[in-house]
């Protein structure tokens, strides 16, 4: 079943711009939908994310976590933030990314190193295989 934790999504499996990408080295796990999984980042490491076909990461960075992608660096407020196209989300991604929902991903920021992500999207939320969840 592809909403379990635990599926494995090889390269070929992956949004068609990210099929073979030199650059994408992980095989990623769907997120469940609605569903809370709390993950522990290591200071200094990094975490690609998939938001449908939108590569991001979240990195852990001088006590904060930092969303990144190819436009900006945003550090995240502890508690609630909310990645999306709506202009009420924390993290705006452009409203011509139409397979990024609205609200897609919710990322709960506890501490510097423990996060929560509920994937609230129709189009799916990945994370690396090789992420340990707690």
């Amino acid at each position: 079943d592809q909403t379990e934790m635990g599926r494995t999504w090889g390269p070929g499996e992956l949004p068609r711009q990210y099929q073979n990408s030199p650059g994408l080295l992980n095989d990623f796990k769907k997120l469940p939908k609605d569903k809370t999984i709390e993950i522990t980042l290591s200071p200094g490491k990094r975490m690609d994310i998939l938001l449908a076909s939108y590569m991001c990461q979240l990195v852990s960075k001088d006590n904060r976590i930092q969303f990144i992608d190819k436009n900006r660096v945003v550090t995240l407020n502890k508690g609630r933030n909310i990645i999306g196209r709506s202009n009420t989300s924390t993290i705006q991604i452009t409203s011509s990314r139409k397979d990024v929902s609205r609200s897609h991903l919710v990322v709960q920021v506890c501490d510097a190193n423990v996060l929560q992500l509920t994937d609230l999207s129709t189009s799916g939320s990945f994370i690396p295989s090789t992420i340990p969840l707690s």
